[in-house]
């Protein structure tokens, strides 16, 4: 007779588990095959099996009546997490979650101690578990941390942007400013498709910008384009009424992605062109596969898994190979699992990485709530970074680990303020944050120490999409509102148009202190090359916050664990590791 498979093996052992298990049973063989469901002879042929499988000991007796002894080593539960275990090592995951009984919490510590790397015919698998639902990749909208590392792995862009600002290829393989006639022109590569094998042309491309052109949340971003028109069917021209020496640079950005222009208007379709094509994104799983016409270079894993497993009452998650702590303070924590195919034993050595994120969680002061000069610095100095840092580290519960911020990068030059005059200030300031660990163990220590003061703080939490949309149109009340601001790989345009679109800062900032920034920002636009960016940019913020509508509060610290037979694993800009880049040497 074959060998049975463990999971029929395992429906004959929970039919047997009625005896008891971890003690010796007195039963006899014509018993055991009744409660099996099968011969007597068949019986017997499943009882050797499951005692070669180590399952149980069985002591047969010969004879008729003779009573044998039975020992079932394992409860019930025990098994069925170690079949489960073997489905996951196998990317048998509905399997697994089938077994389980449909119970997610367990499913994702099962998850977690299924550790490799595993290889098999060198395919590379990662399998990640997330403790909050993705929001849908929308480039349009704003998004958080962890969404917008998914964009760059599902989406392309005409351009890339590295740290420095330098420009690089990316669907466009050249491109060209004319200053005199202020018209970019990009040139594309050939053969280029979506994931769906549809074709990407100056078409496709033209028709894109020009919807986004009149998309609401592009107006500031596309005010200086004119005009957009394909050039023959590889080459797209844009005609600006301003100079824009960077524009190559800013469509860089995830915003810029580009995709069918048909999805703008259909949210349950994500259909890129970059290196992982978006094969599932429900309640329970976010599935990427290696997209194999990829214009650059093809991605070494050939899929990630990443299974959304939201716990109440906690962000934590861990893992035994790929941990990767706080992406950011402000979004869920990750546990990743990196893993393979195959049967190789995993190692309990691990490599870590980390860095001081591009960004801060700061706190700001909604310009409905009429607060005064005077006032604003007062509060900035009561909910100063180091202050709100140590009762963090007072408190043990507190997951957030990161240094003191004096401005919203942490290369940026300190932003030393005088100390400021007490001031009247009124009874109740209602703080505003979106649904995230971070921002409401940050809430409840900035509530504490006005209440010092004779403040008293109710915390209002959102979730992400509704805290933003209030933003939009200006109805969030709240006097203080706490948020983040992280930069993506393109720093120098993503600090740009961060400062020129975030919400939540225009809902904060008066109506002459948002003009005078839109003029800052268009000369910064007009007169720099996005190598220049920065540098413009750091006096621009360092205003804010010396006036005090900014108050950076910390800069995170971000860890990143990983098995050592795991090859190619370097920690991204959002904390996450880069994982088209992952391998293992077999």
């Amino acid at each position: 007779m074959p060998e049975i498979s463990n999971d029929r093996a395992l429906l004959y052992y929970q039919r047997l588990a009625v005896l008891g298990t971890n003690k010796g049973i007195s039963t006899t063989i014509d018993k055991l095959a009744e409660l099996m469901f099968t011969s007597t002879r068949h019986s017997r042929t499943l009882l050797k099996q499951l005692d070669e499988k180590g399952w149980i000991d069985w002591q047969p007796k010969v004879g008729r009546n003779q009573r044998s002894i039975l020992h079932l080593n394992h409860s019930e539960s025990t098994l069925v997490v170690n079949v489960a275990s073997e489905h996951i090592s196998q990317g048998h995951y509905e399997k697994a979650l089938q077994l389980l009984g449909g119970d997610k919490a367990l499913f994702g510590q099962v998850l977690q101690q299924t550790a490799g790397p595993q290889v098999r015919e060198g395919v590379v698998h990662i399998q990640l578990t997330y403790d909050r639902l993705l929001s849908p990749l929308d480039t349009t909208n704003s998004l958080r941390n962890s969404e917008r590392f998914l964009t760059r792995q599902v989406f392309s862009c005409l351009t890339r942007c590295d740290g420095e600002g330098n420009v690089e290829p990316d669907l466009a393989h050249h491109w060209r400013y004319d200053s005199q006639a202020l018209t970019w022109r990009f040139y594309l590569r050939p053969h280029l498709r979506f994931h769906d094998e549809a074709p990407i042309d100056a078409e496709t491309i033209a028709e894109l910008f020009m919807r986004l052109k009149q998309h609401p949340n592009y107006c500031s971003l596309l005010a200086n384009v004119v005009t957009i028109c394909a050039v023959g069917r590889l080459c797209i021209e844009f005609t600006l009424s301003q100079p824009e020496p960077s524009f190559a640079a800013l469509l860089a950005d995830y915003r810029f992605s580009v995709l069918p222009s048909a999805q703008l208007e259909n949210n349950s379709v994500r259909i890129g062109s970059g290196p992982f094509k978006l094969v599932e994104h429900s309640q329970e799983q976010l599935d990427l596969q290696a997209f194999e016409h990829y214009h650059g270079l093809c991605a070494l894993s050939d899929s990630v898994t990443i299974w959304q497993l939201p716990k109440a009452g906690t962000s934590s998650c861990s893992t035994s190979l790929v941990t990767h702590d706080l992406p950011t303070p402000y979004d869920a924590v990750c546990s990743h699992l990196v893993s393979t195919e195959s049967g190789t034993e995993p190692s309990t050595q691990a490599t870590p990485q980390s860095r001081i994120e591009d960004g801060c969680l700061l706190a700001m002061f909604n310009h409905t709530a009429a607060l005064d000069s005077t006032q604003r610095h007062y509060l900035g100095q009561l909910m100063n970074s180091r202050s709100v840092l140590q009762l963090l580290s007072n408190n043990d519960a507190a997951r957030v680990q990161g240094i003191a911020a004096y401005n919203l990068l942490p290369s940026w030059m300190k932003v030393l303020i005088p100390p400021a005059e007490t001031s009247p200030l009124p009874k109740q300031l209602d703080i505003a944050i979106y649904q995230h660990h971070a921002l409401r163990e940050s809430a409840q220590v900035v509530a504490d120490l006005l209440e010092r003061v004779g403040v008293s703080c109710q915390i209002n939490e959102y979730s992400h999409a509704d805290f933003y949309e209030l933003c939009a149109r200006h109805k969030l009340e709240e006097e203080i509102i706490l948020t983040s601001m992280s930069l993506d790989d393109n720093r120098p345009s993503s600090a740009f148009i961060w400062l020129a679109t975030d919400r939540v800062l225009r809902q904060c900032l008066t109506p002459s202190t948002e003009q005078w920034l839109q003029h800052e920002l268009e000369q910064v636009k007009q007169q720099n090359q996005s190598t220049e960016y920065m540098t413009a940019l750091e006096p621009i913020a360092s205003t804010l916050v010396s006036d005090r509508w900014i108050i950076p509060l910390f800069h995170h610290k971000q860890t990143l664990n990983f098995a050592d037979q795991l090859q190619g694993v370097s920690m991204t800009i959002w904390g996450w590791p880069d994982i088209k880049s992952v391998w293992v040497e077999e």
